[in-house]
């Protein structure tokens, strides 16, 4: 699906989006979520990033598929928080655009990591069966 350069890439900006979030979280999200919603997306974020991109530079398919469901669900979280900071601003003008872009953004992220679990689960189904026929030979 993609490279191990750009899912590197992906990875280490994922974990860097979380320790930021953690680092420095936004008001306007932890005012509507929470402050302790904010810190778990974000370790989520930085622990699934940091043990994905180990999985990448090993390379481990199997290390990244369990390091992409914390990535995933970090992901959604913020993408709720985003939504909801939306449906807050409908009807406000206060010269902020309501989030679209960042929420339909991270939504396609998350569609595509999620695609990337598919294709690892897939591919781990595969190694099983041969590996299961060869065992017969």
């Amino acid at each position: 699906m993609l490279n191990r350069g750009v899912l590197a890439a992906v990875y280490s900006l994922t974990a860097v989006f979380g320790l930021l979030s953690v680092s420095f979280p936004s008001p306007s999200v932890w005012g509507l979520v929470g402050l302790h919603l904010v810190y778990l997306y974000g370790i989520l974020l930085l622990v699934g990033g940091l043990a994905a991109l180990v999985a990448v530079a090993l390379p481990n398919y199997k290390l990244e598929l369990i390091a992409l469901w914390p990535v995933v669900g970090g992901f959604l979280m913020y993408d709720i928080a985003l939504w909801g900071l939306f449906a807050e601003r409908v009807g406000v003008i206060d010269g902020l655009a309501p989030p679209y872009g960042p929420a339909l953004a991270v939504a396609i992220l998350s569609l595509f990591l999620i695609a990337k679990i598919l294709l690892l689960i897939k591919k781990n189904h595969q190694l099983v069966r041969a590996a299961d026929n060869n065992g017969l030979d």
